[in-house]
């Protein structure tokens, strides 16, 4: 599949699991007056310096919160990792659903390499006013970008899993000579192997957040050659997010207010 192709179905998974937790999940809960809060999710975002790369998070709200309406610009506070864009929705639940929804969706284009880790959004609204918003550890591994060989198909898999302690892949390489040899999945979590990984598999996570995304950070090795990918965006958890996982969300943004 080429890149415009991955891109679109990145895009096609974001808005499907959004409408899946929103509808399916969140008629369990009672509303309450309590701040909105966006979902707790932890992630580790590999992609190279340049790439674009697409990163959701969804806002939960009751009753007269206003807090994503009028956002006149949405940029991590450390300003390691630039928001290229971004877009707000409103999300439709119906009568029965005690939340309404927001889906935010950032486009990111890291242009320096390194490791960087963001932990809130900072919303400037439209009168000047701004806010932070805790979001999650966010781990973003910059590196070198892909120079254009498709050696390895990292689209084959999930694009989502009921399991936020387990990361799952299938890959497949195009060329006999190709090999597997490095995968990052978590800030310090990787296998590595010069003999060459399994394409499938799954990798046991660490952290309590309820939902974790993660982009994984791939070594393919041809004819002694090392070149490096980036797996699509994986949502841990995600299809089993309960009533719990929605509360401890909320605790999880009340505890970190302003963002620390």
């Amino acid at each position: 599949m080429g890149i415009f192709g991955g891109t679109k179905r990145i895009c096609a998974a974001v808005c499907l699991l959004a409408a899946c937790i929103a509808i399916v999940l969140l008629v369990r809960l009672r509303a309450t007056d309590a701040p909105g809060f966006f979902i707790w999710q932890e992630g580790y975002i590999a992609c190279g310096q340049g790439d674009r790369v697409v990163l959701p998070f969804t806002y939960y709200y009751t009753g007269t919160d206003r807090t994503l309406e009028g956002v006149d610009a949405v940029s991590f506070p450390d300003g390691a990792v630039a928001v290229e864009s971004f877009q707000i929705s409103r999300m439709e639940l119906g009568q029965r659903v005690p939340y309404r929804a927001f889906l935010l969706t950032l486009t990111l284009r890291p242009a320096e390499r390194g490791s960087f880790t963001e932990r809130a959004l900072a919303i400037r609204y439209q009168d000047g006013s701004t806010k932070n918003l805790p979001i999650g550890s966010q781990v973003f591994d910059v590196g070198q970008p892909e120079d254009g060989r498709r050696l390895v198909d990292v689209y084959r898999g999930p694009a989502a899993s009921t399991d936020s302690m387990g990361f799952v892949y299938d890959y497949a390489v195009s060329d006999p000579s190709a090999k597997l040899t490095a995968l990052k999945v978590w800030p310090d979590i990787s296998l590595q192997s010069a003999a060459g990984l399994p394409l499938a598999g799954a990798v046991a996570l660490e952290g309590g957040a309820p939902v974790k995304y993660i982009q994984a950070k791939l070594a393919v090795s041809c004819n002694g050659v090392q070149y490096p990918y980036y797996g699509k965006g994986y949502w841990c958890g995600a299809l089993s997010l309960d009533a719990d996982g929605i509360r401890r969300s909320r605790d999880y943004a009340a505890q970190h207010a302003g963002g620390e």
